[in-house]
């Protein structure tokens, strides 16, 4: 399937959702970066909209609060419109690292937006359990989204999601990803319980960043990220990271090596060796890895850790 073909599906399938409920669609933008942010796609068009009002000092001007539009099941040019933002916000690497990205995505909800509103609120401020600093889980941006949901268990899962019943967003495959609970997991327990991130949870979260990196790297040298990149990425850092690497450029690039060549490259005794006299001489791994001939040495090595076998991207999370 195209690019065009893509967009038209998704598109269609926005439609289909709109019109099958009497209340439509909500999307969320994030203005944390840029304070006009998609807002431009509405105007004249007389949608209802609440800011979701945050207490955290960055958030002071209000300018930058996250925005819930309403979107009407008449209104169906103005998801095409909102659509063609979320694509192109994310078509240019160097643009997305800057501004961010704008469209948090599509929900569905039966709850007022001033409902919601309150939910967001809710959800995105956390006070840290040691020390009770206040911190914001920015589910606004579509990135933070898709990365927390995957460490969320479900009654979490219920906790974000609230009022919602799906919730909809555009990942770096340009792919529409829908996040909604199970039929088993609907709401037979409390879900007015406040969604809060454990210690573990915020260790793995601020992750995100480099994950981010990675993956607009990634993206801009294959055709088709593979559908588990979230996973690929976390496991290649993690791996990185338990050789005792702590530079970030460092990080990143044994984790690019390891998503070319082989998900178990950070335990090639070759690799592991340079990877130890890089960090005991404080000298740039690139220096240490240029030892290796290019591309039969790489070759070798690839060779001799075998063929993969999927999945192969485990990991313990209390060591990222």
């Amino acid at each position: 399937m195209d690019t065009s073909q893509k967009k038209q599906s998704i598109q269609r399938f926005l439609a289909e959702r709109a019109a099958g409920s009497e209340h439509g669609l909500v999307v969320m933008l994030d203005r944390f970066l840029d304070r006009g942010a998609g807002f431009q796609e509405f105007v004249g068009r007389d949608c209802h909209s609440v800011d979701v009002c945050l207490k955290h000092p960055a958030f002071t001007d209000v300018c930058r609060t996250p925005r819930l539009v309403h979107i009407r099941p008449e209104d169906s040019d103005l998801i095409a419109r909102v659509l063609d933002l979320a694509l192109r916000e994310q078509a240019f690497p160097l643009q997305e690292a800057a501004a961010g990205l704008s469209v948090a995505g599509w929900m569905e909800t039966d709850a007022p937006l001033e409902v919601l509103a309150r939910h967001f609120a809710v959800t995105m401020e956390q006070r840290l359990g040691t020390t009770g600093q206040l911190r914001v889980l920015r589910i606004s941006d579509r990135r933070v989204l898709e990365f927390v949901w995957a460490l969320l268990d479900i009654p979490q899962r219920r906790s974000l999601l609230g009022p919602i019943t799906h919730w909809h967003f555009i990942d770096r495959r340009d792919e529409i990803q829908s996040l909604a609970l199970k039929d088993g997991d609907q709401r037979h327990e409390v879900s007015g319980q406040r969604l809060r991130l454990d210690h573990a949870q915020w260790l793995e979260l601020e992750q995100c960043q480099q994950v981010q990196e990675m993956a607009r790297g990634w993206k801009g040298m294959v055709d088709v990220l593979p559908k588990d990149y979230l996973r690929q990425l976390r496991a290649a850092l993690a791996s990185a990271k338990r050789l005792g690497l702590s530079v970030n450029h460092d990080i990143q690039l044994l984790a690019a090596y390891i998503l070319q060549i082989h998900p178990l490259l950070a335990s090639h005794p070759t690799v592991v060796a340079l990877v130890e006299r890089s960090v005991a001489e404080r000298s740039p791994l690139m220096d240490a890895l240029a030892e290796i001939p290019d591309p039969e040495g790489w070759d070798q090595i690839k060779s001799e850790l075998g063929p993969v076998r999927f999945p192969y991207f485990a990991f313990d999370t209390a060591q990222t």
